[in-house]
Formats: structure tokens, C-alpha cells, sequence
């Protein structure tokens, strides 16, 4: 006798009817007993849990996702960089625009504390000097308007006319390439037609080796001011010399040169 032959074939899940009295049910719905009761509407599947294909796919499609996300990584990554070293290249920038503002404002204070003093820029030329640049203060103490001063303007137009004859070799000495910087005191008539005796301050500056401007920086003398009053005008006082050996210096005409003992010692 074949045992397996009365066997009731087995469903994969009874009807919910069915499963709640634990009675047989098949495949079929609605199921013969859900029809015998009545209960046609009722006979329906419960939603099944997924199946093992069903979650392999999802692990399958997790597995996917997790891949993708992997191979953009180091594209992010990348990204995030680049943006690390452009906020480093800005902070840099910013840093670099501080650093201008801060030197320009030193500049600027320089210049406000500075303009005050009567300082002058000239150009050595071959008879005379050409001012190049002055300040605010020289612009007072010479009286000269700045459209004037800024016209070809020379330094011989600052002295009277009997002192010219000094400013020669007023002007030698400067040209001679011997002299570095040296003090002076000057008779400047003033654009009013006053007179005004200046103690200046002047530095030579040199182009290839050859004197080529003249920087000064004059302070008036008061009527009572006695310290200088024994110096002669266009005679050179404190002067440093630029090369090793003064005795080659250019010797000035009585008056308006340093003294035998400045050029034996290099200084007064």
C-alpha cells in the first residue's frame, strides 16, 4: 500500500479562518470551508514575509548602494580638500590685503608726521639744482606757492642774488662725488621778499656712482639763535665724506670750502 498516497497536500500558509480554528485548509481561495461557512470575503492571504529571493535582493540592492557610496568617497573627499586649501588660499589673501592696509596707514602717519618739516628733493644739474619734490613745510618756510615750486623751480631762486657767486662752488662741492652728507647754513629770501636764514640738512644721493640728487631738510634760525651765528653762508659744517681718502676732495674758494684741518681729518 502507498502510504504517501491519502496524504493532504500542504499549503504554504492557511487561510486566516482556517489558521485561527486549526483546521485544514488548501491552496484554493476562497477555501471549501471558508465557502461552506459563508466566509467567502474573508478568505483572503495574509501578506507574506518576504521569501529568501526576495531578501537576497534587498541585501542585494543594500550591497549596491554600500558600493556606490564607496566609490564616490574619495571623490568627496577630493572635493572636501580642494575646499580646505581655498579657504587657506583666502585666509593667506586676506592676510597678505592686512598686511598693505597696516603698511600703507604706517606710510600715511609717516607722511602726516613728516609733512611739517621743510624737507626739499633736487636735481643736480651741471649749474644748478632742479627742485623734484618738497612738503607742505618747506612750501611755508620758503613762501612759495606750490604751482611755483612745481614749475621748474631752482635753488638759485631762493638766494639773493650778492651770494650767487658762492653758490658755485656751493654747488662743486655737492657734484664732486667726495661728499656724502653734510649741514650748511643758507640766506633764503622768501616768496614775500623777506629774508630768512635756514640751517639745512643735506644728503647726496648717487646714481652709478655719480651724485644726482640732493635731499634737505631746513630748519629756520630764529634772530636769536647765537650757535651758528660765526658760519658763514654755503660753508659745508659736519660733513661725512664718501670715499676713504678726503685729501682727494675738491678744495672750495675761501668762504665757502671746509677748513685744511676738515679735509686732513675727515670732519670738523
Amino acid at each position: 500500500m502507498d502510504r504517501g498516497k491519502g496524504k493532504r497536500k500542504r499549503v504554504r500558509e492557511a487561510c486566516p479562518l482556517c489558521k485561527k480554528s486549526k483546521t485544514a485548509c488548501d491552496a484554493r481561495r476562497p477555501c471549501p470551508r471558508c465557502i461552506r461557512l459563508g466566509m467567502e470575503d474573508s478568505c483572503v492571504d495574509n501578506t507574506l514575509p518576504p521569501g529568501r529571493s526576495e531578501v537576497k535582493e534587498k541585501w542585494r540592492n543594500v550591497n549596491k548602494i554600500a558600493s556606490f557610496v564607496g566609490e564616490e568617497k574619495p571623490q568627496h573627499s577630493t572635493e572636501h580638500q580642494h575646499l580646505v586649501d581655498l579657504v587657506q588660499q583666502l585666509e593667506e589673501t586676506k592676510q597678505e590685503r592686512e598686511h598693505k592696509i597696516q603698511q600703507l596707514q604706517s606710510s600715511l602717519q609717516t607722511q602726516a608726521a613728516f609733512s611739517d618739516f621743510a624737507l626739499s628733493r633736487w636735481k643736480l644739474h651741471s649749474e644748478a639744482c632742479y627742485l623734484v619734490s618738497f612738503s607742505l613745510g618747506f612750501s611755508e618756510v620758503s613762501n612759495y606757492p606750490p604751482s611755483v615750486l612745481s614749475a621748474g623751480f631752482r635753488c638759485l631762486d631762493m638766494y639773493p642774488c650778492e651770494y650767487h657767486h658762492l653758490f658755485r662752488d656751493y654747488h662743486k662741492f655737492m657734484a664732486s662725488g667726495g661728499v656724502d652728507s653734510f649741514m650748511t647754513k643758507l640766506p633764503v629770501v622768501r616768496g614775500s621778499g623777506e629774508r630768512q636764514d635756514v640751517l639745512a640738512m643735506l644728503q647726496i644721493e648717487f646714481e652709478s656712482a655719480v651724485p644726482a640728487f640732493v635731499s634737505a631738510s631746513m630748519t629756520p634760525l630764529t634772530p636769536g639763535n647765537t650757535t651758528y651765528a660765526n658760519v658763514q653762508y654755503f660753508e659745508p659744517i659736519y660733513t661725512t665724506y664718501k670715499r676713504a681718502n678726503p685729501t682727494q676732495q675738491l678744495v672750495l674758494s675761501t668762504g665757502c670750502g671746509p677748513s685744511k684741518q676738515e679735509f686732513t681729518n675727515g670732519r670738523k
